[in-house]
């Protein structure tokens, strides 16, 4: 039978398609979706040449009218613009670049005593300050208030790494517009100057890609040219700058009658006689009042609006950055009424007395069968066990005299050295010592201590050896062992340290943040030349002021008084080798403050819970540092120093990234043991305990090797620390065991930085430190406002506690 083929021409039938479904069926087809009015589309308006010129014109209006507006909110209309000239050679001289624009100004001065303000070619006005070269506090003090750096240089010279590391710092704190000075560029041949400039604009092209002109001064044509730059240079400054609240230059102190003004010009923000200001160097100060005084370079010749604002005492704020903890009135609870009554009447015992006894009669009577079950008792506690007990201690503390007196009687040792070097064996052998090959200077400061110690961190991160003699329990009590690091829930109101009670705290930081910056501020409009006048300024401070190197007055927004935790993420710099470890005292420079502090170190794990801490800050590595300081709003740079004394080194520098007490840092130890016996997946396991008692005790801590096998201890074995374990694989011979085990660290309270880092005190280079430690600590819970509230006082009796009401100044939590 033939197959039909139905070939390429069979008629294929339209499927049928509704084109309205049922309700149902179009209720399935939304799943649950609401239909939404979609936008009508704007029809596009076709404009002719003149009404596209029209809307250009009002664009540029428009944005000329909000640079207006920015320019006088800041002060920048009004105030001149503030010119750092510093030298990155040391031989090029600043001042004389200075000198040179003043002298084409008309205004001649000899030598820099003050920061200068005159009209650049009788126009604008610029304020110029000349740091010391070496001083690099005051090269850092200058950039922070400059709205143009010009940096001099020699047409020949180089940048050395001394200088290198001053860029480095200048460009980790931000930079504001850059201008670049030559010095020496005539007096080269003619056909050499072009090379010299070409050879010196490849060289900083590295650091600063965009430049494009460099000035010179050896000239009267050369200095105009830089002088007409200044005038039309546009400004750019750090983004931390244009939120920060206000700040001025001081050109000038003012001592009446025991008061301390500084004047100078105000920029950026209103500031306000009632809130706090900080000057760099010295100290947090209280204002008295705000005087707007004569302008000494004044534009115009109209009579200035001098006025004085005071400050209002109830609203002025209060230089309380740390609470004092009172420890009796933590969490303690008195008992009520009904609770002593309570107590009474269960410690009422039915005693038959003669009849006519009162009650306090009575209670020194006993009852006959339990005065002769405490004669009973009496007796047998009172036998042979006492008299012997007595002879023990007896002859305890003759042993203890004696030795005592062998001490004391024994001859001084000979003129030789020996030292005693502890055998396996527990016994003592005498060495003699060479004088010929001993330094006493060698490690005086425990240099190379510390470099063994960051060696053997870096080989053997964490890992810790059990001392012989102290059991495990004991040594480690105050450490515990998770089930997953990331997982494992830890509550971050526990355990908390006494210096927690000194410290405030924020429910919403970001929220808080973002409302302060957002409220208008009051006060005197920036761009005046103004007075501020500090309140109880010490008189014995008055000497450290000078404005001769730049001296910065920064105004404080609402709670950045108040003590904290702050956390920056900091990266070292590479020309630090030194080994840094943790809890060393560094300098801080945060924003317009310096003040010093002793950091700890921790993992940056922004998704995490927990943060491991680092016993050493290695190089090429980015760790979070975590220290008591005073609150700052974010976005901040931070530089950090240490000293050696009256020199100091950069170490690192980074930003602010958060201000939060319940950031958890884990402290990680690693206990090993090695397998001794291995049948399968069991093994005998020692090294790691010394007794079974602390077998037992961390019995139901998770174990893992470095071959990465998991498994439990199962029981001990012996009295030597053997114990029989379990893992999900079986063991190599030459792997090793390994148990984690963690706790809770927190920064070092310094009491004398503390109180430099947020009001008057002494200069923090020569001050003393008192630190303490959180060594002991019992668990609270902690409730926090939308206000900084103090974390709540530890207390070993209580567990919970309510806080007060918010205020304008806040005060530490109440125990209900």
């Amino acid at each position: 039978m033939q197959r039909h083929d139905p070939g390429t021409l069979k008629q294929h039938n339209k499927p049928f398609k509704a084109k309205h479904a049922t309700k149902g069926e179009l209720k399935k087809r939304a799943k649950g979706k609401l239909a939404g009015t979609a936008p009508k589309p704007t029809a596009a308006v076709d404009l002719n040449k003149v009404e596209r010129r029209n809307q250009g014109k009002q664009k540029i209006a428009a944005r000329r009218a909000a640079a207006v507006a920015e320019a006088r909110a800041t002060g920048s209309l009004f105030a001149p613009k503030t010119v750092a000239v510093i030298s990155l050679e040391e031989s090029v001289e600043a001042w004389i670049v200075v000198k040179a624009v003043l002298r084409v100004s008309g205004v001649a001065y000899s030598e820099y005593t003050v920061p200068v303000t005159c009209k650049v070619q009788n126009k604008h006005r610029a304020t110029f300050v000349v740091p010391p070269t070496r001083d690099i506090d005051a090269i850092l003090d200058a950039a922070k208030v400059a709205d143009i750096i010009m940096f001099a240089i020699s047409a020949e010279g180089f940048i050395d790494e001394t200088h290198d590391m001053k860029l480095n710092l200048l460009f980790s704190q931000g930079l504001p517009t850059v201008m670049f000075v030559m010095q020496g560029l005539r007096s080269l041949p003619e056909p050499k100057q072009s090379l010299a400039k070409k050879a010196r604009k490849e060289e900083l092209s590295r650091r600063f890609p965009t430049i494009s002109k460099m000035f010179c001064v050896d000239t009267r044509e050369d200095t105009e040219k830089l002088a007409r730059q200044l005038l039309v240079q546009s400004v750019h400054i750090p983004a931390w700058r244009k939120r920060a609240a206000s700040y001025l230059l001081a050109d000038k102190i003012i001592q009446d009658q025991g008061s301390v003004a500084l004047c100078g010009y105000l920029k950026q923000g209103r500031l306000s006689p009632n809130q706090l200001v900080h000057v760099t160097g010295v100290g947090t100060f209280q204002l008295s009042k705000i005087s707007v005084v004569e302008d000494p370079c004044a534009v115009s010749h109209a009579p200035p609006n001098l006025v004085d604002v005071a400050a209002n005492p109830e609203l002025q704020e209060s230089l309380l950055a740390a609470n004092i903890p009172d420890p009796m009135a933590a969490e303690q609870t008195w008992p009520t009424p009904e609770e002593l009554a309570e107590a009474e009447a269960s410690q009422m015992k039915q005693v038959q007395v003669p009849k006519g006894t009162s009650a306090y009669q009575a209670s020194w009577l006993l009852d006959k069968s339990e005065r002769e079950d405490d004669e009973e008792g009496d007796g047998l506690s009172s036998g042979s066990e006492d008299a012997e007990s007595d002879e023990d201690m007896k002859k305890q503390i003759k042993g203890l005299q004696s030795a005592t007196k062998a001490i004391e009687d024994e001859e001084p040792p000979p003129a030789a050295e020996h030292a005693l070097s502890i055998m396996a064996d527990d016994s003592a052998s005498v060495t003699t010592v060479n004088d010929a090959n001993y330094d006493d200077t060698g490690d005086a400061d425990g240099l190379e201590q510390k470099w063994r110690e960051s060696r053997d961190d870096l080989e053997f991160p964490d890992e810790v050896d059990l001392p012989y003699g102290i059991p495990a329990k004991v040594r480690f009590r105050k450490y515990r062992g998770l089930q997953s690091f990331r997982t494992s829930p830890w509550n971050p109101k526990e355990n908390l340290p006494l210096d927690y009670a000194r410290i405030f705290q924020f429910k919403d930081f970001k929220g808080i943040k973002k409302r302060i910056l957002a409220k208008p501020s009051e006060g005197v409009q920036p761009g005046n030349y103004v007075a501020v006048y500090l309140k109880d300024f010490p008189q014995e401070m008055i000497s450290n002021l000078t404005v001769t190197r730049p001296l910065v007055l920064s105004g404080l927004r609402k709670y950045e008084n108040k003590c904290s935790v702050n956390h920056f993420l900091v990266r070292r710099f590479p020309c630090f080798e030194e080994p840094l470890k943790s809890k060393e005292r560094l300098e801080f420079h945060v924003g317009f403050r310096r003040f010093f502090a002793f950091p700890i170190y921790s993992d940056h794990s922004p998704r995490a819970n927990k943060h491991k801490f680092s016993t050493f800050f290695h190089p090429d590595s980015v760790l979070c540092a975590s220290i008591y300081g005073p609150v700052t709003f974010p976005p901040c740079p931070v530089l950090m120093f240490k000293y050696y004394g009256e020199q100091k080194a950069p170490v690192s520098n980074g930003y602010l990234m958060s201000v939060d007490p319940d950031r958890i840092i884990c402290k990680r130890i690693i206990l090993t043991g090695f397998p001794f016996k291995i049948f399968k997946r069991k093994a005998v396991v020692r090294g790691m305990f010394y007794t079974p008692q602390d077998i037992k005790y961390w019995k139901k801590i998770e174990l893992w090797t470095k071959h990465k096998c998991r498994g439990h201890i199962l029981e001990p074995l012996g009295t030597h620390g053997h114990m029989k374990c379990i893992f999900d694989h079986p063991l190599k011979a030459d792997d090793t065991v390994c148990m984690s085990l963690y706790k809770r660290v927190y920064p070092v309270w310094s009491e004398e930085d503390i109180k430099d880092a947020t009001g008057a005190g002494p200069s923090p280079e020569t001050g003393t430190t008192t630190t303490t430690t959180s060594s002991s600590s019992t668990t609270t819970t902690t409730s926090t406002s939308t206000t900084p509230t103090p974390v709540n006082t530890p207390s070993s009796s209580a567990t919970t506690s309510s806080s007060s009401p918010a205020t304008e100044t806040p005060s530490p939590n109440k125990s209900s």
